[in-house]
């Protein structure tokens, strides 16, 4: 039976931002009427029509149909912190954050395996909906890659920020990633930064299709990083790299960052 029409579309749809238990991998790889095009998805075999009300849903504008552009809505941007015992540098630089940010925005503290009191001191903070909080149990090691690409997956954003544990966003920086995710772009911190190298926000889209962190780079730090603004160049992204004024994180000793880690 072909599947066309509003009603496919709709379910498709929710499917894609994650409103149901079905995974982007399935949608786009395993399902055989999802092709690629111009970064969105359409059914193999969908009408004119149909890929027309298909991109209304993607993009909210309903030019197609009444002729009249019509304004399209501030992407929502996900900052992600994934975070294993570092409770004291997430004490500082939360709650800043929230104050920087603004209401297009969300904040989601994926807890790898923490043992220093996170899930009891974030607990107001989800109470109040201010911060979307998961864990992943049973982790022996802090494993880079796999931790930041469940933060991402967690998501409900347009756009993924990952943001470290001792990173501030600073104020004004929220609205440079707005303001380059609305011309599809992507930003990076510029390599080899100390402290701060790993910030990157991209629409969540060119995430997923990208495979997110190669997580052959699970250990150690800075490898992962490089390897995903590569392939995101290489899928013809944009990244541009973002400005010292908002690189700003809390200095410490390099043998922090590999003590959780599995040598």
């Amino acid at each position: 039976t072909r599947r066309t029409g509003p009603d496919f579309f709709t379910s498709c749809y929710r499917r894609y931002r994650g409103d149901e238990s079905s995974a982007w991998r399935d949608f786009c790889s395993r399902d055989p009427w999802c092709v690629h095009q111009d970064k969105l998805v359409y059914p193999k075999r969908s009408s004119e029509e149909d890929r027309k009300v298909w991109y209304s849903f993607h993009t909210n504008d309903a030019s197609w149909s009444t002729g009249k552009p019509m304004p399209r809505s501030r992407p929502k941007v996900s900052y992600c912190t994934s975070i294993r015992n570092r409770l004291g540098f997430l004490k500082e630089t939360l709650p800043q954050n929230l104050m920087d940010a603004r209401v297009d925005s969300e904040f989601v503290v994926l807890d790898y395996g923490s043992s220093d009191g996170l899930s009891e001191w974030i607990r107001p903070y989800v109470s109040n909906g201010l911060v979307q909080y998961f864990q992943a149990h049973d982790q022996k090691f802090w494993r880079n890659s796999h931790a930041k690409n469940v933060a991402a997956w967690c998501a409900t954003g347009g756009v993924v920020c990952n943001v470290d544990a001792d990173n501030y966003i600073t104020r004004g920086f929220h609205e440079h990633v707005v303001g380059n995710a609305e011309k599809g772009r992507a930003l990076s911190s510029p390599p080899g930064l100390r402290g701060v190298t790993g910030r990157i926000a991209c629409h969540k889209t060119d995430f997923l299709a990208s495979g997110g962190y190669n997580e052959r780079f699970s250990f150690g730090w800075g490898c992962e990083d490089i390897d995903l603004v590569t392939r995101l160049r290489f899928m013809g992204v944009d990244v541009k790299y973002i400005p010292m004024a908002y690189l700003e994180h809390i200095d410490h000793e390099d043998s922090i960052r590999s003590s959780e880690s599995e040598e």
